[in-house]
């Protein structure tokens, strides 16, 4: 799968030689980051919105969309992240622990960002990426 600025989200089968497209109808099209939850390999999430510096020309999200289809359908996880998200990252073992670095901090949620109060701010500011440490997941 791939985002795009202004594209949505699209998918290959073989390699990138054909694309189809995986997002309609959703409020932003902006892609910035996409993840896979491991183990769970139709778990798609999508944090949306284009973060560029400067606020120069880019195209706002509405947060983070969550599929367990493969793309084939998405909801609109609880509100929370920001409307410019960077990073996306899956814990490798827990598919439900999401973390979303946007341009009003790092958040962080254990119900894959569904139901009320899903998302946790883990810290302040304008957070562009995160890595989570090979030998400790929980660690960014």
């Amino acid at each position: 799968m791939a985002g795009a600025a202004n594209g949505g989200v699209w998918r290959t089968v073989d390699a990138g030689a054909s694309w189809n497209a995986r997002w309609f109808g959703q409020m932003s099209m902006a892609v910035g980051a996409i993840a896979f939850a491991p183990g769970s390999p139709n778990r798609v999430s999508a944090a949306t919105g284009e973060n560029t510096p400067g606020w120069g020309p880019s195209y706002g999200g509405v947060g983070v969309y969550r599929s367990n289809t493969s793309g084939t359908s998405w909801a609109l996880c609880e509100p929370g992240p920001g409307a410019r998200c960077t990073t996306v990252l899956v814990h490798p073992t827990l598919a439900d622990t999401v973390y979303v670095a946007s341009e009003n901090g790092l958040w962080m949620s254990t119900t894959g960002g569904l139901g009320a109060g899903a998302w946790t701010r883990k810290r302040r500011g304008h957070i562009t990426d995160a890595l989570p440490d090979p030998s400790a997941p929980a660690t960014l």
